[in-house]
């Protein structure tokens, strides 16, 4: 070694060195799956909004959904960037979502299972993607799901069969879909719409059928699509589901049996000027944004520790001897050991506890439920026992009343022999 230019000491120091960035880059990775980044990456914005830890990682450029966002935000903002597809373990971990935006993307298949854990996701934005077709039981697990946006997309292609199926969806947007025509049971699994928007589609004609059992429909858009203004059958359910819809809007050419005169309504869409971003943005702890976390601070109570900020960060130091930071950085990794150890054997001490716990109860629950069941069993051993000498009784009674006792009549009779028998005696001729 000393013939290349090295010596022992220098070769021991690169050795620790590199099995100790291995060591905290497996606990940086296991901290990372139990619960996600601690900080707000650089690409994403976080801040609260109504009372909601939102992540904003929009316009990124993102290919897909990792973004290293910890796992409880509940607004994820994943729009304007070029993610093609959602598998099922994209928001596996995700499950305090609220609310999803996935706007302005390349979508084009997304796994049956891709949004199975977000039980509480009420709204659902995947407007102006490239889907064609959807899974009629893509939302069915999610029963918190009230607004779904679907604009945008190419559904030319639909086939006559139910087009989702939920029981919580009341705000569907299916603007701007190029749907050439909606199909008697489109929507016969989505009972609780309440809100439809089907503007500026391709369809020519429409029939009242796929819109009969929306009993609580109360708006719906109809605007810039292909009508032609004198069909009568599309005049007539116009008419119809004026009747019905309190919110109906269409072309005004189809509202009265007057001319059209190119009156229609205008949708007004607001572009707000976008700032620009700063791209001298870095990671920022995230409870600097969103507040200590619930599932990452319980009280001691609790009994859980704390896994602290130093925990994630490493330290490096040259060989020249004037170099101070050695010595310190030497501690520091020390310290982080020690501390592993501990935080470790506490949880591993924590599980027994658990584990214990458990079995006493279920001790406790097997003498409780012996103990009961020797309560009822004799119970119904002695109620048993007391009707069968209840009847024995009764029986033996009924004998004795009805069999008579024959030497009883044997002295009665004697007795009254004997008393004839001295009357006649004392009675003179």
């Amino acid at each position: 070694m000393r013939e290349k230019g090295y010596d022992s000491n220098t070769f021991r120091t690169l050795v620790c060195v590199i099995l100790l960035t291995i060591k905290l880059s497996a606990v940086v990775l296991a901290s990372g799956s139990e619960g996600g980044s601690k900080f707000c990456p650089k690409i994403c914005s976080c801040d609260v909004i109504e009372d909601l830890k939102r992540a904003d990682c929009s316009n990124e450029k993102l290919i897909n959904t990792y973004t290293d966002v910890p796992y409880d935000v509940e607004i994820l903002d994943l729009s304007i960037n070029i993610i093609s597809t959602i598998e099922n373990e994209n928001f596996m971990h995700y499950d305090d979502l609220v609310k999803l935006f996935l706007s302005e993307n390349s979508i084009q298949t997304i796994s049956l299972d891709a949004f199975a854990n977000q039980q509480r996701l009420t709204t659902l934005d995947l407007s102006y993607n490239r889907l064609e077709h959807l899974n009629e039981h893509l939302f069915e697990r999610n029963l918190q799901l009230v607004d779904l946006n679907l604009s945008g997309n190419n559904f030319m292609m639909l086939p006559n069969t139910p087009f989702l199926k939920s029981y919580s969806i009341m705000f569907l947007h299916l603007a701007s879909c190029r749907i050439p025509h909606v199909f008697d049971t489109m929507f016969i699994d989505l009972p609780n719409l309440k809100s439809l928007d089907l503007a500026k589609n391709i369809m020519n004609s429409l029939s009242t059928v796929p819109f009969a059992h929306l009993r609580k429909l109360n708006s719906i858009n109809l605007m810039d699509n292909r009508w032609d203004c004198k069909t009568e059958d599309v005049r007539s359910t116009v008419r119809w589901m004026k009747t019905r819809v309190p919110t109906l809007i269409v072309d005004s050419c189809l509202l009265s049996d007057l001319g059209y005169k190119g009156d229609r309504f205008e949708r007004i869409m607001e572009d707000p000027a976008l700032q620009a971003k700063q791209n001298s943005r870095q990671d920022v702890a995230i409870e600097h944004v969103w507040g200590t976390s619930k599932k990452q601070s319980l009280s001691k109570d609790g009994g859980e520790l704390h896994w602290p900020l130093f925990m994630n960060r490493s330290c490096s130091y040259t060989e020249l001897d004037d170099d101070l930071s050695k010595e310190s950085c030497v501690q520091f990794a020390e310290c982080q050991k020690k501390y592993s150890e501990l935080y470790h054997a506490h949880k591993q001490l924590l599980s027994r506890k658990k584990a214990q716990c458990g079995g006493y109860f279920r001790i406790g629950v097997f003498i409780g439920g012996a103990l009961v069941g020797l309560l009822v069993g004799s119970f119904t051993t002695y109620t048993v026992c007391w009707a069968v000498r209840s009847c024995r009784n009764q029986s033996a009674r009924k004998q004795t009343h009805q069999i008579p006792d024959h030497k009883r009549l044997q002295r009665e009779l004697t007795r009254e022999i004997r008393g004839r028998n001295q009357f006649e005696r004392n009675t003179p001729v």
